[in-house]
């Protein structure tokens, strides 16, 4: 199967850089915590806090990593020879996204450890799995949000500004790190509708109150298939050619 070769293709990729992907699997939750820890102090509501971190990381394992693979492929021509396969735009996107989906929930749950540690507080099972759950789509739809992007821009050297730009945008608008209540009404409002927020709210509710406050956190999920949707046809219409 063809999801099978990506997935071989991102193993290899780790293996030859294990040093670098251990470190920054546990660094980087630990970098985050602190970080806010003494910039929020007494405020820090680790509880709150928790669900934040952990779709942050989520989201950077879901549009980093893949970025870097699909830079990759661009370069090598790799896509060239696949698009030539029998295979749909959409069986080859949903591939390549579906072959990191492992490495996302590992960077979840090993972050998830990690506050746990760190906070020395173990939340119920089943609210930690949900909220592992949601920060897990929240990564999925980062990583179609960067097949649709690649592939749209189709080797500009905007890539990593845009990616970048826009990972930084949903960290900081979605309600992880700041309430939404503290922006402007009209622009919270708006903001509530991001998919990213979406999720956040279920994930948050969940963590803290062990149920969901509502469902719309599957329109984001349903936002991410017509992402991926589209990511297939614009990799047709750039390497069917």
């Amino acid at each position: 199967m063809l999801i099978s070769t990506f997935i071989k293709r991102r193993t290899l990729h780790i293996r030859h850089r294990w040093i670098g992907y251990l470190t920054s699997l546990l660094l980087i939750p630990l970098a985050l915590y602190f970080t806010l820890q003494l910039s929020l102090g007494e405020w820090l509501d680790a509880d709150w806090l928790f669900p934040g971190i952990l779709f942050i990381m989520a989201l950077m394992a879901g549009m980093l990593p893949l970025w870097g693979d699909l830079q990759r492929n661009i370069h090598s021509g790799f896509f060239d020879c696949i698009a030539a396969s029998p295979n749909s735009g959409l069986v080859i996107v949903t591939s390549m996204i579906l072959s990191t989906v492992l490495e996302l929930f590992l960077r979840t749950i090993v972050t998830a450890t990690v506050l746990i540690i760190l906070i020395g507080n173990m939340p119920s099972v089943l609210p930690l799995l949900g909220t592992i759950l949601m920060a897990a789509l929240a990564g999925l739809f980062g990583s179609s949000l960067v097949t649709v992007w690649l592939f749209a821009a189709n080797q500009r050297s905007s890539h990593f500004f845009g990616i970048f730009s826009t990972l930084l945008f949903m960290i900081f608008a979605s309600g992880w790190m700041i309430p939404l209540e503290n922006y402007p009404e009209p622009l919270a409002s708006i903001l509530t509708w991001l998919p990213t927020s979406q999720l956040m709210s279920a994930g948050r509710s969940l963590f803290m109150a062990g149920q969901f406050t509502d469902w719309m956190w599957i329109m984001a999920v349903a936002e991410t298939v017509l992402l991926i949707i589209l990511s297939g046809y614009l990799f047709k219409k750039v390497y069917s050619r």
